[in-house]
């Protein structure tokens, strides 16, 4: 649990005239703040082989700036769950870490929309040990977005990773890895967020399906020269 502010914080300060051009200065004014709380939770059941836990986070926060010479106010609250389900034995292990965000937004003036907004995760990941020194991985990753008062489609990605790797000599601190990343083709690259008075929409650049092949060669021991005597 936690406050924070800003004394004197640089705000923005916006202009917007009939023809929509905005222009924008800035200005030293009191009002950010704020404030955030978290609890956790784990217990392991080792007579079953089972885990599980949760984590909860609050957070409010108030942002200020001018608008068209008004003082307007950014006030943010946001909820998280996330719990989490784990299996595990001596050659097999799944785990599953959902997760449940709503958050709402509002501004004093200037408000285009409700500001809610729903939006949860679910990762699902399990190893397997096979014989030959040989390990399995696979993971894969669901986000969902629904639609909202202002996104009328919803967003929902999958991603589908997975590897298999081998240990090889005595020690076996070779190893090779063979992993697939993005199986299903499925990353998109673009995020939104609603607020208050904003809307906002971005992509970024990322690295479509790939297959990649690796060789990790582990040093151990110990490499200190002695001195002879």
């Amino acid at each position: 649990m936690g406050y924070s502010f800003t004394k004197n914080a640089v705000a923005s300060t916006s202009t917007v005239d009939e023809v929509n051009k905005t222009t924008s200065s800035y200005i030293n004014l009191n009002g950010n703040n704020n404030f955030y709380a978290g609890a956790s939770f784990n217990k392991s059941f080792s007579k079953i082989n089972f885990s599980t836990g949760l984590n909860a986070s609050y957070n409010h926060s108030n942002s200020v700036s001018i608008l068209n010479n008004k003082l307007n106010e950014n006030v943010n609250n946001s909820i998280s769950l996330r719990p989490r389900f784990s299996y595990y034995s001596d050659k097999f292990q799944i785990q599953y870490d959902p997760s449940f965000t709503f958050s709402n937004s509002r501004s004093s003036i200037g408000s285009i929309n409700n500001g809610k907004n729903f939006y949860h995760n679910h990762e699902i990941s399990g190893t397997i040990e096979l014989p030959y020194n040989t390990e399995f991985n696979t993971s894969i990753s669901l986000s969902y977005q629904p639609a909202n008062a202002s996104f009328s489609k919803p967003v929902n990605v999958a991603i589908w990773n997975a590897y298999l790797s081998k240990k090889m000599l005595k020690a076996q601190e070779l190893e090779l890895k063979v992993a697939i990343s993005d199986i299903l083709a499925e990353r998109i690259g673009y995020n939104r967020y609603v607020g208050g008075n904003s809307i906002s929409e971005n992509t970024n650049s990322f690295i479509p399906r790939y297959v990649l092949i690796g060789v990790t060669y582990n040093l151990t021991g110990n490499f200190v020269k002695q001195d002879k005597k």
